[in-house]
């Protein structure tokens, strides 16, 4: 991702949506991405200093963890992303 020091792709799904997560130089937060034809979306849990996608269905949904404090992990699942990266 731009301007990422770490980025980990973990899923792709059959109409090639990517996902995984990233870390800018500037922060020690990690933030969710969905990539598809070089468009991407990032995302993040709502007040998470880490947000971890860790898989894709075709669907568009994605689950991962996401933390508060680095030490407790909680799951997640999103609603369909698959409009915001249509062509």
């Amino acid at each position: 991702m731009p301007g990422a020091q770490l980025t980990a792709a973990w899923d792709v799904n059959d109409f090639g949506v990517v996902v995984g997560y990233y870390n800018p130089i500037s922060t020690n937060q990690y933030h969710g991405f969905a990539l598809r034809n070089g468009k991407y979306v990032s995302f993040d849990y709502p007040g998470a200093l880490g947000t971890f996608p860790m898989g894709i269905n075709n669907s568009g949904q994605i689950v991962g963890t996401y933390t508060f404090d680095y030490v407790t992990y909680h799951g997640f699942v999103t609603s369909p992303v698959l409009s915001s990266l249509s062509e």
